[in-house]
């Protein structure tokens, strides 16, 4: 079992993170606008999920969250972003974390979605696959959530 590293919550000038070159990621205007208009709704499940930065070398490198944090910057000016920080953390494990946050596990229950109550236009803004609600079909009436759907380019973020 691996020791518990220290993790330190603060807000970080947004200049002084440093974003990966090969994030295999992409940061969309589309993807922007939704996750800006997604904090602006609610700006503390920011904080609760933040943007992973690791601090080596001097540098508060950021490896998962790089979306969140150029929406909250670029699109509604925040100058600093809310980060949990831990120093030295191993480049295999912010890779398997970065894909992590960006991956959903688990299935739906379509029948239980349904009664909480959202418009699909609600669904749609907070990129809820159309399969999980039966917007989108393919062929044969399988739900196409396939990991190189179109449909889901802009549903993960790092």
């Amino acid at each position: 079992m691996s020791k518990k590293q220290s993790i330190k919550f603060e807000y970080v000038p947004f200049e002084r993170l440093v974003f990966l070159d090969n994030n295999p990621r992409t940061r969309t205007p589309k993807g922007l606008e939704r996750m800006a208009k997604d904090i602006e709704r609610d700006a503390t499940f920011y904080e609760n999920r933040p943007t992973l930065v690791n601090f080596t070398e001097g540098e508060m490198r950021v490896y998962a969250g790089d979306l969140r944090a150029h929406a909250a910057n670029g699109i509604l000016g925040w100058k600093e972003i809310p980060c949990n920080i831990e120093a030295d953390v191993p480049a295999d494990i912010q890779a398997r974390r970065a894909i992590l946050d960006n991956t959903h596990f688990e299935n739906w229950d379509s029948d239980l979605l349904s009664s909480w109550d959202f418009d699909i236009s609600d669904l749609e803004e907070m990129a809820v696959p159309g399969w999980v609600y039966g917007a989108e079909e393919s062929e044969g009436g399988i739900p196409d959530n396939s990991l190189n759907s179109e449909a889901q380019e802009d549903d993960f973020e790092v």
